[in-house]
């Protein structure tokens, strides 16, 4: 397979939108993520917030014989007034959340197509999605579970923060990791 990683500016998200949903609803819905419809829509309504933030990155990648999006990542620079940041913070040492949300970067999602999972392209967004940063360090949450995500981020050089973390209007127990990028 031929594929390609795109940046992509945040006029260009429309004219993906159902592909990035699609991407979305197939990498979430098996187990042990199990989301549904309103699990979908959620999705959308926070890139569309997301993508309004300081420091907005999205990149997608793309099937060069058909087009078709294979996965996608995307984030934006992390601080005060975020419902992510603020409940981190909240839940962190005061030391701590110092130094990992104090000039961060939060990578809101990763996911990939189940098909062309295994393949490296989920290390490939990841790795451009944090190319070239300002911010001193990438935070973000994800389900508490030996996931593949979980693996990625280990190998790429992330550390756990906190575990078992509970969002206020949350169920499922995440754990909260961390990337220093200026020793990446």
């Amino acid at each position: 397979m031929s594929l390609e990683i795109v940046p992509l500016a945040v006029t260009e998200l429309a004219a993906v939108r159902t592909g990035l949903l699609d991407v979305y609803s197939a990498a979430f819905a098996p187990a042990p993520y199990n989301e549904g419809q309103d699990d979908f829509a959620r999705f959308d309504e926070s890139l569309a917030r997301a993508s309004h933030r300081k420091g907005f990155r999205c990149c997608v990648a793309r099937d060069n014989a058909d087009g078709r999006l294979l996965g996608f990542a995307y984030g934006y620079q992390g601080g005060p007034g975020d419902y992510w940041w603020e409940a981190v913070s909240d839940a962190l040492e005061p030391r701590v959340a110092d130094k990992w949300l104090g000039n961060c970067f939060q990578l809101n999602e990763i996911a990939v197509l189940p098909s062309a999972q295994g393949q490296g392209i989920g290390g490939w967004l990841h790795d451009v999605l944090l190319e070239g940063l300002s911010q001193h360090t990438a935070v973000l949450s994800t389900l508490q579970a030996e996931t593949r995500a979980v693996r990625l981020y280990r190998r790429r050089g992330w550390v756990t923060l906190l575990h078992d973390f509970v969002f206020p209007e949350g169920e499922d127990p995440t754990v909260i990791m961390g990337i220093d990028l200026r020793h990446r």
